[in-house]
This record gives structure tokens, sequence and C-alpha cells, in this order.
């Protein structure tokens, strides 16, 4: 089969997959996908879409942006709260995770 203008579908991917379907995994059923690693199911190329200018001209920030969460906010908040790493419903985690997305990292 030619696969040039394929992808092969990612466990995460294919979840999503069966979940428009109407198939819902369970987390055994998706633990069990995981650890196979490859799926050897292929689906069409999904067009990449790229950011605004002003986010892809933001790169330098957004590594600076970076290098002060991990030099400076975060140990500091290691310091002050024991945990290191921010939770997802935190607005900095929300900030930097789609700024991230719209300039295709």
């Amino acid at each position: 089969m030619k696969t040039e203008y394929l992808d092969e579908l990612t466990p995460t991917r294919l979840k999503e997959e069966l979940y428009l379907l109407g198939v819902d995994l369970t987390d055994d059923q998706y633990r069990i996908l995981l650890n196979r690693g490859r799926t050897f199911l292929y689906s069409h190329r999904v067009k990449r879409i790229r950011g605004n200018v002003l986010y892809r001209i933001s790169y330098p920030l957004f590594f600076l942006w970076n290098l002060l969460l991990t030099l400076i906010v975060q140990p500091a908040k290691w310091v002050f709260t024991g945990n290191f790493y921010f939770k997802m419903d935190n607005p900095i985690y929300k900030i930097t995770i789609s700024w991230g997305r719209k300039i295709g990292i």
C-alpha cells in the first residue's frame, strides 16, 4: 500500500477517531494501545494549520518566556509549595500551551 499521503494513527488520535464514531475506549483498552506503540492503521494526512504571522514572529519571546518559567518561576514555586510543575488548570500553563500551539511548537 502506498503510504506517501497517509499518516499512521497514534494511539491518542485513534482514541479520538473512535470517540467520534461512538466508541468510547476504557482506560485499560487505551493503556494497551499505548503499550503496543504502533497501531499499523493509517489515515489521510491532516494539513498543518500555520499560525498567524504575529505569533510566528514571537518565537524568540516564547523562548525567553519558557526560560523565565524554567529558571525562575518554577524553582520559586517549588521552594514555596514543594511542587515544581503547574497544574493543567493554571493560567500560566494554559497561556504557555496555547501560545506554543499557535506558533506551531
